[in-house]
C-alpha cells in the first residue's frame, strides 16, 4: 500500500475563452493518491483512489477510483477485469458558447459532465516456459 500527498499548482493556457472568462490561469491544488497492489500465485489485484482539489475554490475537485484484477484460471489461461469511475467537479477548461454534435464527436470540444466510467473484461492465454521473461546473463556484454 502506498499513500502520496502533493501540493502544487497547474498552469493552463486555453485555446478559447472558458465559461469563467479566462484565457489562462494558474490554479493551486493538492492531490492525495492511495494505491494497493497484490501479486499472488492465483493472479494479481490492484486498486487506487485519487482525489484532486483546487485550493482557491474548494468546490472544484475530482475523485476517482480504479480497480483491476488478473486471475489465473488454469496454467497460461487468465481472466482480466478492470473498472474505473470518476466524480468530476473541476471542468474549469470548458469553452464558452454552444457546442455542436460534430465538435463533440470529433473531440474538438467537451460538454460538462459530473462523472466518467469505464469497464473492461478480457481473456488471455500465455504459452511457453514460465521463465521466458528472464534474461539469460550469457547474452549480456562484458
Amino acid at each position: 500500500m502506498a499513500v502520496l500527498y502533493t501540493v502544487g499548482g497547474s498552469h493552463y493556457d486555453y485555446a478559447s475563452l472558458t465559461i469563467f472568462n479566462k484565457l489562462r490561469e494558474t490554479v493551486p491544488e493538492h492531490t492525495v493518491n492511495i494505491s494497493l497492489s497484490l501479486k499472488e500465485p492465483w493472479g494479481s489485484l490492484g486498486a487506487s483512489t485519487n482525489f484532486t482539489q483546487q485550493l482557491n475554490h474548494l468546490a472544484s475537485y475530482r475523485l476517482g477510483s480504479y480497480t483491476e484484477a488478473n486471475i489465473r484460471v488454469y496454467k497460461g489461461l487468465s481472466v482480466n477485469m478492470s473498472f474505473e469511475y470518476d466524480r468530476i467537479r473541476n471542468q474549469i477548461y470548458l469553452a464558452q458558447g454552444a457546442v455542436s454534435t460534430d465538435e463533440v464527436l470529433l473531440r474538438i470540444r467537451q460538454l460538462a459532465t459530473d462523472y466518467s466510467y469505464y469497464g473492461g473484461f478480457g481473456i488471455s492465454y500465455s504459452f511457453g516456459s514460465i521463465f521466458n521473461n528472464i534474461v539469460n546473463p550469457r547474452f549480456g556484454g562484458s
